[in-house]
């Protein structure tokens, strides 16, 4: 039987977009690899528009620079939608195109890219099945995750379907599945041992603001070691290389860009993972049972209000609104493993959540390759 072709479609502008795409690609191929084909896709990085590359270059620089999370930034997130953006003019480069041409669904992981794949596909004269993986979880959700043409929604949660639905989807356009991580995971209930490492995986707060963190973290016994991601921040790596290497009992780890199995193993090993609201973050925790401490100043991106709510409504970690606070539950988790415990506890209920080979597939059902 001939291979479906399957393309993932995300954009540059979000680590958390490409490392969806990318888990699920991983997941078709490790469970359906001998049904489907599958492909992965950045329409930003693959068009002749001079626009786009220059739009990406422009974002990532703020972006890499830790500049994206402050007040003004924040709220210019809400701007930067498909209707603003060159590539719903631009000619779709050679090489997607043939891609685009050849394959038997397309699904999307950045809102961003909807409408260029739209005009693209329209240019081709193809009527290709285009599903829309909406990371978000809710509340302050982007609104541009529905397109009309759209063949379907698979979502997160149970709110971000009632704002598709609300905003036009069909109610039998939207699937809840969850996220996919495509990591081993043992079986049953995993209560760990206070390992007393920390994980702080939130470059967009600055390298100031993490060196202030780190500071403030002062463990009441024992060594503690922190592991700290900077990313393709260039400045954190710096600062936090450069800070002695043992202050007040607390060993300092600086790790660059890592990949994904890598940052799913710092996960599982670390006692706490201090990090933004994201929705691959909170995923990539929910499967290692590593309970989060969300930095919740000086705001919280709009579209991931629902990602922090879902956290804390669900018992799986903390929402901080200072260094201070961060430090403090930090001191009381390191030194009272109930803590610990209790939000493992809760984790384990939400195994669904990350099932990978549940995830594929109900894509698959939905698309109808398997029945």
């Amino acid at each position: 039987m001939k291979k479906k072709r399957v393309l993932l479609v995300y954009s540059s502008g979000g680590g958390g977009l490409k490392y969806l795409a990318e888990n699920l690609g991983m997941g078709l191929r490790r469970y359906f690899g001998g049904m489907v084909q599958v492909d992965l896709a950045d329409p930003f990085t693959e068009t002749d528009g001079f626009g786009n590359l220059l739009f990406c270059k422009i974002y990532n620089f703020f972006l890499y620079r830790n500049l994206a999370v402050n007040s003004l930034l924040v709220k210019l997130s809400y701007l930067t939608r498909p209707n603003m953006l060159p590539i719903v003019k631009s000619e779709v480069h050679s090489s997607l195109r043939r891609r685009l041409d050849s394959c038997d669904l397309v699904i999307c992981t950045s809102p961003w890219v909807l409408e260029g794949i739209f005009y693209s596909l329209e240019q081709l004269k193809r009527d290709i099945p285009v599903m829309v993986y909406v990371a978000d979880f809710g509340e302050g959700m982007h609104t541009d995750w529905f397109h009309k043409k759209a063949a379907g929604y698979l979502t997160v949660t149970d709110e971000a379907g009632c704002i598709l639905r609300k905003h036009g989807a069909s109610p039998g356009s939207v699937s809840v599945l969850g996220l996919p991580v495509p990591h081993p995971r043992k079986k049953g209930r995993r209560i760990r041992r206070l390992s007393r490492r920390i994980l702080i995986a939130s470059s967009l707060h600055g390298s100031e603001e993490i060196v202030h963190i780190l500071d403030s973290i002062n463990p009441p016994s024992g060594r503690l070691r922190i592991d700290v991601l900077c990313g393709t921040s260039i400045d954190l790596l710096k600062a936090v290389s450069s800070r002695p290497k043992d202050i007040s009992n607390v060993d300092v780890r600086a790790h660059g860009f890592v990949s994904e199995r890598t940052l799913f193993a710092l996960t599982e090993a670390a006692d706490l993972m201090v990090t933004k609201a994201g929705s691959l973050s909170i995923a990539n925790a929910v499967c290692a049972s590593t309970p989060m401490l969300l930095i919740g100043y000086p705001a919280i991106m709009p579209q991931e209000r629902g990602n922090a709510r879902f956290v804390v409504e669900n018992n799986i970690g903390w929402l901080c609104m200072s260094r201070n606070e961060i430090a403090e539950r930090i001191r009381q988790a390191t030194s009272d493993h109930g803590m610990i415990t209790e939000k493992q506890v809760a984790m384990a209920r939400l195994k669904h959540f990350t099932d990978t080979k549940r995830i594929c597939g109900s894509i698959m059902r939905r698309a109808g390759f398997i029945l």
